[in-house]
């Protein structure tokens, strides 16, 4: 499995606040892009958004078509993941926030965010990274392998904080999924907020702008 594209924007050379995007299953690198340079934090912050753009991988559950896919997907009636195919996933991005860091930039001023299967990635990375990141921002995502990350919970992860959006009329992902995400990270005490839309499997402008607020809120508390 290769990553050759990598998209990267810088707003000011003095870059300090790194943000890596992640885009959802069929999606490319270029997704973001309308939505990232309406936000406050690109306008007002040294900031560098890194846009990776997944393989091109036969899904499973699409007849077996080749799209950009961080990870297969199987028929919900298997109600299998593809461990494989999301660490591998993970290991990518987990390169991608060390060549940060070698760049200067710190932990604390890294965030991971992503939507569907870009916020699973994000969810996976961030937990089980060795360092506490500045914030996870999952966009009609959901956290896999759950029972992995409580029998192994990463302490630096603990204080990771998480913003999890997600619509109510999600017809993709269901609501239920993210009322038990929120249940099992308020019991596992995890750092996190969650923020339901009344959307389907979208980004509204409501949920950018409240992403946009907790993001610059968290890196004034950083820095």
């Amino acid at each position: 499995m290769k990553y050759t594209n990598i998209l990267e924007i810088n707003n000011s050379k003095n870059i300090k606040i790194t943000i890596i995007c992640l885009h959802d299953l069929g999606g490319d690198k270029t997704n973001f892009l309308p939505i990232i340079k309406n936000t406050k934090i690109y306008k007002n912050i040294n900031i560098r958004f890194i846009f990776p753009q997944s393989p091109k991988i036969s899904i499973s559950a699409n007849n077996n078509i080749i799209m950009n896919a961080w990870y297969n997907v199987y028929c919900k009636k298997k109600k299998i993941e593809d461990k494989k195919g999301i660490k591998k996933s993970q290991k990518k991005i987990e390169k991608i926030i060390n060549k940060e860091i070698n760049r200067g930039i710190l932990t604390k001023n890294i965030f991971l965010l992503g939507f569907s299967q870009g916020a699973v990635i994000a969810l996976q990375t961030g937990l089980k990274y060795s360092k506490q990141l500045a914030g996870l921002i999952s966009l009609s995502g959901y956290l896999p392998f759950k029972k992995n990350i409580k029998k192994k919970k990463i302490i630096n992860s603990l204080n990771t904080p998480i913003f999890i959006a997600h619509g109510i009329y999600d017809n993709i992902i269901n609501v239920k999924n993210i009322i038990k995400l929120k249940n099992f990270f308020k019991k596992n005490k995890y750092n996190f907020k969650c923020n339901l839309y009344k959307i389907k499997h979208e980004i509204c402008k409501k949920e950018i702008s409240d992403v946009d607020f907790w993001i610059n809120k968290k890196i004034l508390t950083n820095n």
